[in-house]
C-alpha cells in the first residue's frame, strides 16, 4: 500500500495508488510480452510506464490546454 507507481512526465511528481493518470503510449508488440514472459528478469510489463509516459490527469489536461491555447 502507498506504493508509487511512477513519475508524472510533466511534473516529476509521484503518481501515489489511487491517484488519476493518464497513459500516452502503446500496446507492447507480441514479441515484448512474450520476452517479458520468458526472461522477466530483463524488464516485465508490471507498471504502467511499461506501454508508454505517464501523466497525473490533472497535468495532462494543463498541458492539453497550453497547447490549444498556443495554437490559437
Amino acid at each position: 500500500e502507498g506504493q508509487t507507481m511512477a513519475d508524472c512526465e510533466h511534473c516529476h511528481k509521484e503518481i501515489k495508488k489511487d491517484e488519476d493518470f493518464i497513459l500516452a503510449g502503446k500496446y507492447p508488440s507480441g514479441w515484448r510480452k512474450l520476452r517479458a514472459t520468458l526472461f522477466p528478469s530483463q524488464g516485465s510489463l508490471t507498471s504502467p510506464r511499461d506501454f508508454g509516459a505517464i501523466y497525473h490527469e490533472s497535468c495532462f489536461l494543463e498541458m492539453i490546454k497550453n497547447e490549444m491555447l498556443k495554437n490559437e
